[in-house]
């Protein structure tokens, strides 16, 4: 729920300086001249046809952009192009022709628009079997050091050690990447990740009616849907609790990362400890992308337990140093 309060503020910050054509949106959204272009990723099988997009918005409150000319790029051959829709929404049908990851570059075609020097952007499809190995990742508090706020205003540093050992899931796992985040975030987190060289894997956001409702309604209807198409999906990372809740109950394993250092108050590790007493049986609850890392390929355990334990040492010491005086012995 504290997560949900905080993403409401940040939506409704960002969504009252669109109104006001504060010109913030292109620093916040990764758009250019007011105007938001954005390509949407897609999983499916080799040979399947599916349909890819790629949509245009400006204007107050970034509305859908009609009429207006997408050309769809593959290795630098034009696939084909499409208008703009009422909805700003440019489709058409493509077929990955082999396994892997295809990337498709949309590009505005119209004349009088490239004056905004508007780049293009890229669209995944991941073409991959149901039985092929798949991982889950969130993005912030996951890969990303902080919340989302620092994405925004262009602050926001990778956890360390993330990159290095993503790209060794990536070795011989499909990587997707599956945020909270409204979809109108799509392409400003997709360049987070292109800058600091994460692998390549489709980014899979909500829409805002699946944002309002959390996270983590989302996050377990969202893999419940990837899972009944492609069943190999077996691990998950998340930050949170209901992210852990999310994986489990779709059959995978999951590894939760908790951030002690910024649970600033007694209160703050309390209420984490709480939530620890009901992550599932089995979950891994690391501190750590050098943890994840013994987790998943050394067979190391993190669990639970352990996590609550070394909590309720912080938590004495936290009420210690508040009171001025020595941590007591055992207990919570």
């Amino acid at each position: 729920m504290r997560h949900t309060r905080m993403w409401f503020a940040l939506l409704l910050t960002g969504t009252l300086c669109l109104a006001a054509g504060c010109g913030m949106q292109d620093r916040m959204l990764a758009a250019s001249g007011g105007l938001l272009l954005q390509g949407f990723d897609s999983l499916a099988y080799p040979g399947q046809t599916v349909t890819i997009s790629a949509r245009l918005q400006g204007g107050d409150y970034l509305k859908g952009m009609e009429g207006y000319l997408v050309g769809f790029y593959r290795l630098d051959h034009k696939i084909g192009d499409v208008r703009t829709d009422q909805d700003g929404l440019a489709e058409m049908a493509y077929t990955p022709p082999s396994p892997g990851n295809h990337v498709i570059l949309a590009r505005l075609e119209d004349p009088d628009i490239r004056k905004f020097a508007i780049e293009a952007v890229e669209i995944v499809v991941a073409a991959h079997s149901r039985t092929d190995p798949m991982v889950v990742v969130d993005l912030d508090q996951t890969l990303v050091a902080s919340g989302f706020g620092e994405v925004l205003a262009g602050k926001a540093e990778p956890m360390p050690q993330s990159g290095r050992v993503m790209h060794r899931l990536a070795e011989s796992n499909t990587v997707i990447y599956l945020t909270h985040r409204p979809d109108i975030f799509t392409e400003q987190s997709k360049r987070w990740l292109r800058k600091y060289n994460y692998p390549t894997g489709p980014v899979l956001t909500s829409t805002l009616s699946e944002f309002f409702k959390g996270s983590g309604p989302f996050k377990s209807a969202a893999i419940a849907d990837l899972k009944k198409v492609f069943p190999g999906i077996a691990t998950g990372i998340g930050d949170k609790p209901s992210d852990a809740q999310a994986y489990v109950a779709n059959g995978m394993k999951a590894v939760l990362i908790i951030h002690p250092d910024a649970m600033k108050t007694p209160g703050a590790i309390r209420r984490w400890i709480r939530d620890l007493g009901g992550v599932p049986e089995g979950v891994e609850v690391v501190e750590s992308w050098t943890m994840v890392e013994k987790a998943l390929f050394e067979g190391r355990r993190f669990s639970a337990s352990e996590a609550l334990g070394r909590l309720e040492v912080l938590v004495r010491q936290r009420e210690a140093d508040a009171l001025g005086k020595e941590p007591a012995e055992g207990g919570p």
